[in-house]
């Protein structure tokens, strides 16, 4: 497996010295082949501009649109301190707090209160990943279980009556 792995993926057996400085153009011409639009970094284009990508989160707080996990991205300033922005694709990290650490229980639950009073009446367990990030904090994927909580709440900011989702 090995063996193979090294013949599919030049990469995997390390740089070479002829080699060396033509990788990374080789890589994106390689993935490009296989994965063309992660490898172009996911772009949506609205007219003949790029407004977005599809692999990177949204901070969306707005009522009628699903959202996205938290992000725990940061924005570096020149003093070296940093201040919180984001789905910042430059400083993609989890925040590194383990789930004893007081920052984190202080942002879980200001999340938590959030969400509630975005949707008073929806008593259901929120679910895990709408109240905390992953590990490099742009994920814009989320459970079904974190659709299906928030269904509610976009239907009503819609004007659309909430239908159940199938299996």
């Amino acid at each position: 497996m090995l063996k193979l792995t090294k013949q599919a993926f030049p990469a995997a057996r390390g740089p070479q010295s002829s080699d060396r400085n033509h990788l990374p153009i080789g890589d994106h011409r390689y993935c490009a082949t296989r994965l063309p639009e992660q490898a172009n970094g996911g772009l949506i284009d609205r007219g003949s501009k790029a407004v977005a990508s599809s692999l990177v989160g949204q901070p969306f707080s707005d009522p009628k649109y699903f959202w996205s996990r938290p992000s725990a991205t940061t924005l570096s300033l020149a003093d070296g301190s940093s201040t919180p922005m984001p789905y910042n694709a430059e400083s993609s990290s989890g925040s590194n707090l383990g789930p004893t650490n007081p920052d984190l229980v202080k942002a879980v639950q200001e999340r938590i209160a959030a969400l509630r009073k975005a949707d008073p009446g929806n008593e259901a367990p929120i679910p895990v990943d709408l109240v905390t990030s992953s590990a490099s904090g742009l994920d814009p994927h989320i459970s079904p279980a974190a659709a299906e909580y928030q269904v509610g709440r976009v239907a009503r900011a819609r004007g659309l009556t909430p239908q159940p989702c199938g299996d």
